[in-house]
């Protein structure tokens, strides 16, 4: 009996995960140190335990505003619906400031 139990837990692990809110997207920010992949992997790995999933421009827009200031004032002005879009741009900014931190080193 404690074998069936064992393995009834274990197949439905998944199933038991704790579900969030809206608060716990809008209070989680970047770290001072985190890139942005780093950053929209934990968005991620959060959003998809949401109780009631938002409209995709919605979690856009709520990604935008808890990222750095240097990442939040570029991407604020652009119109992204979808993070398809975001995820690039960010990306090319990530980017845009290792080279930057490179050069300086060099310099």
């Amino acid at each position: 009996m404690q074998g069936t139990a064992v393995g009834f837990a274990r197949h439905y692990a998944d199933n038991s995960e704790i579900k969030t809110n809206n608060r716990t997207l809008e209070v989680m920010v970047q770290k001072d140190k985190q890139r942005f992949t780093e950053f929209l992997n934990r968005w991620r790995k959060e959003s998809v335990k949401l109780y009631e999933k938002l409209a995709e421009w919605v979690m856009v827009d709520k990604f935008i505003n808890n990222l750095r200031p240097a990442y939040a004032n570029i991407l604020r002005y652009q119109s992204f619906r979808t993070f398809k879009y975001l995820i690039v741009v960010g990306n090319r900014i990530e980017d845009d400031f290792r080279r930057t931190e490179i050069d300086n080193a060099k310099g």
